[in-house]
């Protein structure tokens, strides 16, 4: 089984939750016809990046840091059905994002309110 490492995932902004949809962190793992391949485990980012959330399918969830712009990688294992167990590195690029009164007071949030004035980034 191959899985190019890193597999780059952009798309994510600073302070919103990204998610990508099965096949996820799997899109470009390729193995020998009829093989199936799944997410066995994952680790946490070791910077304050984000927190992450991996499915068996390789369906990924992000959670970024408070105001956390940039490279966010961690390391996913995956297994394919005669137990081969291959490591894996997934950067997510988080990117700028605007600023919501939402992300910022997120404890208080009911609406997503852009924050304007002297106080936005």
């Amino acid at each position: 089984m191959i899985i190019p490492s890193p597999a780059v995932f952009t798309g994510a902004l600073q302070d919103q939750r990204f998610t990508l949809p099965a096949p996820g962190v799997l899109a470009n793992a390729t193995a020998p016809t009829g093989f199936t391949v799944r997410v066995h485990n994952y680790s946490q980012p070791t910077a304050a990046c984000a927190a992450v959330a991996v499915s068996d399918n390789g369906a990924l969830d992000v959670q970024p840091s408070l105001r956390f712009v940039g490279d966010c990688s961690f390391l996913f294992f995956v297994l394919d059905q005669e137990g081969a167990l291959t490591t894996a590195i997934a950067v997510v690029v988080i990117g700028e994002g605007q600023h919501t009164l939402c992300s910022l007071l997120a404890a208080m949030c009911v609406g997503s309110v852009p924050i304007q004035g002297p106080f936005a980034t």
